[in-house]
């Protein structure tokens, strides 16, 4: 059962005998229903207010089109193993894609000739060459990790590991993924050394700009969750967590204490913040929020249509912002009114291009 501020959901799914998902029912009953081809592809999708996407297929499977409730046409062509070589948005708009002999992505024109181009070594990424020509390079060590990043202007950030020949970080560790850095160069004079315990995890971060070094300390507790943290001050925060593994307690340095509260459906319905101000959040079936009441009683309303969009925003002052769209779920217009206001104060119309 749902709480006072979140009401009873139930969503409820069908599927047919090979296991694709034919239809979903949201709480506030819309149904959503799916058929397939036979390779288990998705051939249209209807809302509940009848509106069809629908989507075809090449002979090997690749998705060819997609056909939104407007008859707005996308189309994707692909090269003889597969590799998508086109799209063509639904206003005749062209991004074509370029593969080197690996298929490796080498080339991106995009629909007014920006040009973007990928340089491979060995199978990895070495240079990106943007529409300017500007150029990010990356270099490998002989483990093939990534060793150096250089931009455009020439500022280099170096990352050295556990295993770099060499490194300057001794103590770094790199716990049970030892392919994560434990140290970053950056152009600045300044360095950022980790190191990590034997899960993998963030145990002791320590930022070295010139002679001065800060250490942020982490601990964590059975279930991974971050429990404690330690700044370069040695002030210490803890965090609490319910059986959830939700986050229900932060405590700050100076024992300032800010608490979480949830429903049934993991949804946060409180907050209490250091000084006990709380803000309550209210939710509807579909776990959308619909109201946001802050410590002095102000409330933010939301209200959404059947589609889940959100289409009006009412705030404590009675000020609201109104949300239009057409039948493909995009957004195509914005009004701002005033408390008493019957008419916009503000409209904004957007041009959808594709």
């Amino acid at each position: 059962m749902g709480d006072a501020a979140t009401p009873e959901s139930v969503t409820t799914m069908e599927y047919d005998d090979n296991g694709n998902l034919i239809s979903v029912t949201d709480p506030e009953g819309n149904k959503t229903t799916y058929t397939y081809n036979v390779m288990g592809q998705v051939l249209t999708k209807t809302d509940h207010r009848g509106k069809v996407w629908t989507y075809n297929y090449d002979d090997i499977g690749n998705l060819k089109s997609v056909t939104d409730p407007l008859n707005n046409v996308t189309r994707y062509e692909y090269n003889k193993v597969g590799n998508k070589i086109k799209d063509t948005d639904p206003s005749g708009k062209v991004t074509q894609y370029e593969y080197d002999y690996n298929r490796n992505l080498k080339k991106i024109t995009d629909a007014y000739g920006n040009i973007t181009q990928f340089v491979y070594t060995d199978g990895k990424p070495t240079k990106r060459i943007d529409p300017e020509g500007k150029e990010l390079k990356q270099e490998y060590d002989n483990d093939g990790n990534l060793w150096k990043t250089i931009d455009g202007n020439g500022n280099t950030i170096t990352y050295e590991y556990q295993n770099t020949p060499g490194t300057s970080c001794q103590t770094c560790s790199g716990g049970a993924g030892s392919d994560a850095p434990t140290r970053m160069i950056y152009p600045t004079n300044f360095a950022k050394e980790i190191q990590y315990d034997k899960r993998g995890r963030k145990e002791i971060e320590k930022d070295i700009s010139g002679t001065d070094q800060y250490l942020t300390k982490f601990g964590y507790d059975f279930s991974g969750n971050l429990i404690l943290q330690t700044d370069k001050e040695n002030h210490t925060t803890k965090y609490d967590y319910d059986e959830l593994g939700r986050k229900i307690r932060v405590t700050d340095a100076i024992n300032g204490v800010t608490e979480y509260t949830y429903d049934d459906r993991n949804n946060l319905i409180a907050l209490k913040d250091t000084n006990g101000n709380l803000t309550h959040f209210e939710y509807d079936r579909n776990n959308r929020l619909k109201k946001e009441i802050r410590p002095m009683g102000q409330a933010t309303a939301y209200d959404y249509d059947s589609a889940g969009s959100l289409i009006r925003k009412t705030d404590a002052k009675a000020q609201k912002t109104e949300y239009d769209y057409n039948d493909a779920g995009r957004i195509t217009g914005i009004r701002y009114y005033g408390a008493s206001d019957n008419a916009p104060q503000k409209t904004v119309n957007f041009r959808l291009l594709s």
